[in-house]
């Protein structure tokens, strides 16, 4: 089983999440679909009393709506009843689009009654052949169904914009394409709905749903958010580094290699270091990151400082938070000129001793502003749904 099976991010919704997103969706009267509530399809008039939701292969969303206490009025009076209604609906995906279910290509074939032992004697009672009723209801429940409008299932905060790298932004989620699925297992607390997403334009077209056959989400959990190494370096790491050492109006290309491609940055947030080289990767519960960089305190002397760090992710109030950590001191490494060698031999000072010092206090400045960049610069938003 592949977690990301190509993707650059995805967001998995329970069974019972996907339950409530149907219910907010669709509009009965001036109202929500939230049950209990009353519907009137002409001959059948439904109290309807729960929704409930199966994630099916193939991509189909079985919609489960319970009744009781309902009638039916043509041929002739037929009540009370009580059962449910499963109607079988395909998810579609529109290249570069957003992912809707297609209530108008409904047809009586993808609608199951099933009634109670009780209502079927109700049926039997009133004369009406089993079948008939059946072909009744199922045709009455197809025409309401296929008369509502499409249902979308992208939260209205994710934007979609092809061939534009994406990114997680301060009131929205922004993607070069998307794809919805159903994960599908006969526990429907083990189901999910899967929204499979690209954040890099260049990935678009390179993930296989079919690879990913398990949900992610954990117990007692709704939701799970995934997102690739490299998805999280381009959209999360590179844009908190270019807001601490450049700016907010700073470019990513500006900084050094993993992000950009300067070869070396020196400015007022560098405090004297010439930053060569930004990297990370994905470590035990955290991810790596690490700088290098050089700096010369003095003629002949040259410092190379590296910098070690780890991004901890965290819960905060609707959102999830990037924070650097910098669990050890930076390394450095002194190298001087042979004159300077000979005048530190002449004149007795610790220059390499004294350089050191000065590398130390420029990448712990250094770092710290790093660690302040993350903390308050980079949040994954949440995907409201």
């Amino acid at each position: 089983m592949s977690l990301m099976a190509g993707f650059d991010v995805i967001l998995e919704c329970s069974n019972a999440t996907v339950v409530r997103l149907l219910e907010a969706s669709f509009q009965i009267g001036s109202g929500t679909a939230n049950p209990p509530f009353d519907v009137d399809l002409g001959t059948l008039h439904l109290i309807v009393t729960d929704i409930q939701v199966d994630l099916r292969a193939g991509d189909r969303v079985g919609i489960i709506i319970g009744f009781s206490n309902s009638s039916v009025t043509s041929p002739v009076m037929i009540s009370p009843l009580d059962g449910s209604f499963t109607v079988s609906v395909k998810i579609a995906n529109p290249v570069h689009g957003r992912p809707f279910l297609e209530l108008s290509q409904v047809t009586t074939n993808d609608i199951t009654l099933s009634l109670s032992e009780t209502s079927k004697g109700v049926v039997e009672k009133a004369a009406v052949p089993l079948g008939f009723f059946t072909a009744l209801a199922t045709g009455a429940v197809k025409s309401f169904i296929s008369m509502q409008p499409a249902v979308p299932l992208l939260p209205a905060t994710v934007a979609i914009v092809p061939g534009v790298d994406g990114g997680f932004l301060q009131s929205s989620v922004q993607l070069a394409a998307v794809e919805a699925h159903c994960i599908a297992n006969a526990d429907r607390a083990r189901q999910s709905l899967a929204f499979c997403g690209v954040l890099l334009a260049a990935n678009d077209g390179h993930g296989d749903f079919s690879a990913k056959t398990e949900s992610a989400i954990a117990p007692e959990d709704d939701v799970c958010t995934s997102i690739s190494p490299a998805a999280f370096h381009a959209s999360i790491v590179c844009p908190a580094l270019r807001e601490a050492l450049l700016g907010p109006t700073g470019k990513t290309s500006d900084l050094p290699p993993q992000c950009g491609t300067s070869p070396g940055l020196t400015n007022s947030n560098t405090n004297g270091l010439t930053v060569t080289s930004l990297s990370d990767s994905l470590g035990e519960g955290h991810i790596d990151f690490d700088l290098a960089a050089t700096q010369e305190p003095a003629s002949g002397v040259h410092v190379a400082v590296t910098v070690h760090g780890e991004i901890v992710l965290t819960p905060d109030t609707g959102k999830i938070s990037a924070t650097l950590n910098l669990p050890t001191d930076p390394s450095v490494d002194v190298s001087l000129d042979g004159w300077v060698w000979a005048l530190a031999v002449l004149g007795g000072g610790p220059i390499g001793l004294a350089a050191a010092g000065i590398g130390k206090d420029a990448a712990k400045k250094t770092g710290d502003g790093l660690a302040k960049g993350f903390k308050n610069g980079t949040s994954l938003r949440r995907w409201k749904v």
